[in-house]
């Protein structure tokens, strides 16, 4: 694997775990498991930055014109569709998450117990973004690796809800 696959690919791979971590860590009923969280859900935040800025430095020429055709043809390639629009799901999924991150910064740690329908909407966003870029249009490892991550993304959210109850 060349530089610019390993860069791109291992900061989404560890944005990933960085989310996986957070999720499981908001399974803890505890102040310091909640502070942890906050924190490896920014660095997975930052981290996914990172992967978007390589993509587009050694995939795009920094280009959104290029990178809409690339997903578009990806799209065309993987599902069968003619369909332009995924590059603004992942404009969205870096900006939901950039925002999340933020409003939890500024809102203090128990902001995830406060809001549970946007915690619940949040994670099913991240685990269907997380689903059609593994399952659907990964290689390789990365589907059943990432139809693995979904499946527990999932329990653990179900499991995190019905605690709650």
């Amino acid at each position: 694997m060349d530089t610019a696959a390993l860069i791109t690919r291992g900061t989404v791979w560890l944005a990933l775990l960085c989310y996986g971590a957070m999720v499981i860590l908001q399974l803890r009923d505890s102040a310091h498991a909640e502070i942890r969280a906050r924190r490896i859900w920014t660095l997975g935040c930052i981290l996914f930055l990172a992967h978007v800025a390589a993509a587009f430095h050694f995939y795009h020429d920094w280009s959104h014109a290029v990178a809409a055709e690339d997903t578009w043809r990806q799209t065309l390639n993987q599902v069968g569709v003619n369909f332009g629009g995924g590059i603004y799901f992942n404009y969205v999924f870096a900006a939901v998450w950039l925002g999340d991150c933020i409003v939890w910064w500024l809102r203090g740690e128990n902001f995830r117990a406060r809001n549970p329908k946007w915690s619940v909407v949040l994670h099913l966003f991240f685990v269907f973004m997380i689903f059609n870029s593994t399952v659907i249009f990964g290689r390789g490892m990365a589907k059943p690796t990432g139809a693995v991550l979904c499946f527990a993304l999932l329990f653990c959210q179900w499991r995190s809800h019905h605690r709650r109850e």
